[in-house]
């Protein structure tokens, strides 16, 4: 098991062969927060569980389009709404 948990609040970070993107959990035996950058990149540490809090957190930070197709890979319909806040809001009603 990992010795560290993160959230990648800003920039991409490549790890372990993968690319993370904003909203991404990293799990990894090194502090990440060494590599914070205030221009370019941030991480922040979260518990060692995933927490339901985590789940909003990411969701807070995708872009429209990451939360369409994270709306789309549950089947969850945004055709009426073009607005993030909307679309937030929807997927947040759907997930619980």
């Amino acid at each position: 098991m990992a010795k560290y948990r993160f959230v990648l609040v800003e920039g991409r970070h490549n790890e372990g062969g993968r690319t993370y993107k904003r909203g991404d959990i990293i799990e990894t035996d090194n502090d990440l927060t060494k590599h914070n950058r205030a221009d370019s990149i941030k991480f922040q540490a979260v518990g060692e569980t995933v927490k339901p809090q985590t789940q909003e957190l990411q969701l807070e930070l995708m872009t429209v389009a990451q939360l369409k197709e994270y709306a789309a890979s549950r089947e969850i319909d945004l055709s009426d709404v073009t607005k993030r806040a909307e679309i937030l809001e929807i997927i947040k009603a759907v997930d619980g």
